[in-house]
């Protein structure tokens, strides 16, 4: 697992070379090339409101992200819990030799994940809010086909952890604001997430 903090702080050489292992699952340097273990998976923040020093993430790389979720400041009195769990040693430093999952369970669950049943009818559902937002963007590579599988990926894995069987269409519903709100851009610089929500309320429902 690969962290990057403020990953948009990170310069266009190094943004290229963790596209490159987000895509193709290696890293190259200097002519040699080599796998990265399984499961590979980046958790990355970035910083929206400085853009002092920034270099913009490009379109590819933000589609191989599968969800983009925003972090906002707590309530105050859980800022004020917060201080007083590390003030009281509640919150220690963290043994970085401690695990708290192993990668042979993170697969396991990947797994399980993906052998929650899609019927043909959330399939059809999931293509046409994908349909109904790039006519909303207005352009048809607003939305790649790699995000309608994130949108149906990201259902299955909410339904796993409801304990469902197979993907609702509420499953869909509930991830589908975090799987677009970094891959849709407005034509004309309007609200991105007054588009996706327009997306879901304008597509009927199966």
């Amino acid at each position: 697992c690969l962290l990057a903090d403020e990953i948009n702080r990170a310069s266009p050489r190094v943004q290229s070379a963790l596209l490159e292992s987000m895509n193709e699952g290696r890293v190259s340097l200097d002519g040699d090339t080599r796998t990265l273990p399984q499961p590979f998976l980046v958790i990355a923040t970035r910083n929206d409101t400085d853009t002092t020093g920034t270099f913009p993430l490009p379109e590819p790389q933000l589609d191989r992200f599968l969800l983009s979720i925003a972090m906002e400041l707590p309530e105050a009195d859980v800022q004020s819990r917060i201080l007083m769990a590390h003030a009281t040693g509640q919150i220690p430093a963290l043994n970085g030799d401690v695990a708290l999952v192993s990668p042979a369970e993170i697969l396991r669950l990947q797994q399980a994940a993906a052998e929650v049943s899609v019927a043909e009818t959330i399939a059809n559902y999931i293509t046409a809010l994908c349909q109904t937002l790039r006519r909303l963007a207005g352009s048809e590579q607003a939305v790649s086909i790699r995000a309608s599988l994130a949108v149906m990926q990201a259902a299955r894995a909410h339904a796993f952890l409801e304990g469902k069987p197979a993907v609702h269409p509420d499953h869909v519903q509930a991830v589908f604001p975090s799987v677009m709100r970094h891959r849709v851009i407005a034509d004309d610089g309007g609200d991105d997430m007054q588009l996706i929500e327009a997306a879901l309320e304008r597509t009927p429902v199966p």
